[in-house]
């Protein structure tokens, strides 16, 4: 991947103003700084040997810029159904930021499980976006997502399980994309029950019947 820019980010990137998104396609250091702005909030999780694995999910452009693309999303019922913008990016700092809560997590455990929930929606923020050329049906999208996310992920945690055989075990399997035997089982029920919950409201807003 082109290697991330020197300088720092901005110290504010806890949530991204809502804004129109307006179809243009953005500029290298804008992709750069998004790259930063990500690479940023995964580092906050604070879970060590997980460097690797960041830069190479974050090689994936595309994702990166479907995590910024405003969404303009209804939200309530029928009756009082009213239109709101969202940006992915917060909805998932919100949801990492949930996950590290539950009680059912050891404290070793709340920085994983904040990085396997924001990590979650990623292949779904993607094939909602503009960038997507995948148009498909609401009763498809929650498949495709999970297509996206497992193309988007896969590779990198290969190579996490490489370098790291335990931790990419278990957030590979945390993010239930393989069990490859190198965890405690138990924590990885914890993590994938955490990441799943916490994760809800985006798939709530995201898909037409929350599945």
């Amino acid at each position: 991947m082109n290697p991330l820019p020197n300088y720092r980010p901005a110290r504010n990137l806890r949530r991204v103003p809502a804004k129109p998104f307006v179809g243009q396609p953005p500029s290298q250091p804008e992709l750069q700084y998004k790259s930063w702005g990500l690479l940023k909030i995964l580092r906050g999780f604070k879970v060590a040997g997980l460097e690797p694995f960041f830069n190479l999910i974050l090689a994936n452009t595309e994702v990166v810029q479907a995590y910024f693309e405003p969404r303009s999303l209804n939200v309530g019922s029928k009756n009082s159904a009213g239109q709101f913008t969202f940006v992915p990016v917060n909805q998932s700092l919100l949801a990492a930021s949930q996950a590290k809560r539950f009680e059912i997590l050891l404290p070793h455990e709340k920085g994983l499980a904040g990085v396997a929930a924001f990590l979650h929606a990623g292949g779904l923020y993607f094939i909602t976006s503009s960038l997507s050329g995948e148009p498909c049906s609401p009763a498809q999208l929650s498949r495709f997502a999970r297509e996206h996310s497992w193309a988007w992920l896969e590779d990198p945690l290969r190579a996490l399980r490489s370098s790291n055989p335990a931790l990419g075990a278990t957030l590979t399997a945390g993010m239930e994309m393989g069990d490859f035997g190198e965890c405690n089982q138990e924590q990885v029920a914890r993590l994938i029950t955490a990441r799943r919950l916490a994760n809800l409201g985006i798939e709530k807003l995201w898909l037409p019947s929350g599945k």
